[in-house]
């Protein structure tokens, strides 16, 4: 990654951005610190076609400051990664306390985990890296990209374990023991 000055009225904002509801809580934290020293308690991130891949409060934090110049880390798309590679996606759910809001969320599948793509499923339980830690995952669907779907960083399956959804004879379903692939 390089660093840049750029207009914060140049950097664009993807839909999945937009339409992110802001935790009053992060807003405030970055709010105080910047603030309190003048300075951004995060980096803000862009591809290089200008498009905001992190740093999205940040950004406002900038904007509700009437900042105009800003820097920048401009990510090198073109460099081998995810990015630019067939990559498998599991889309999926958080089946713990967290799951409020009833989303589905991304995350890709390491490239060598091969045994992982050809095992896991719908349905099936995995572990999942996320912004508060890992988290637990019911795999809502899975697709294989030859680029990146999104113009934002995709977090990575945590775990190559997978829990393999079971139903018992009177229909009841449940989790059968955990199998790493």
């Amino acid at each position: 990654m390089i660093t840049k000055t750029m207009k914060l009225s140049d950097i664009k904002i993807s839909d999945a951005f937009a339409r992110t509801h802001v935790s009053e809580r992060k807003l405030q934290k970055c709010r105080n610190y910047f603030e309190k020293f003048g300075k951004p308690d995060r980096e803000i991130v862009v591809a290089s076609d200008e498009i905001l891949t992190d740093g999205y409060i940040m950004y406002l934090i900038y904007k509700e400051n009437n900042i105009e110049e800003i820097e920048v880390k401009v990510e090198d798309w073109g460099a081998s990664s995810y990015r630019n590679e067939r990559t498998m996606y599991i889309y999926g759910r958080h089946i713990n306390g967290n799951d409020v809001d009833h989303k589905t969320y991304m995350w890709r599948v390491p490239s060598n985990w091969m045994r992982f793509r050809d095992n896991v499923q719908i349905g099936d339980v995995i572990l999942c890296k996320t912004k508060y830690g890992i988290g637990i995952v019911s795999v809502t669907d899975k697709k294989i990209y030859d680029k990146c779907p999104v113009n934002f960083r995709v977090k990575k399956v945590a775990s190559k374990t997978i829990f393999k959804k079971k139903v018992a004879m009177e229909g009841e379903i449940y989790y059968g023991g955990a199998e790493e692939f």
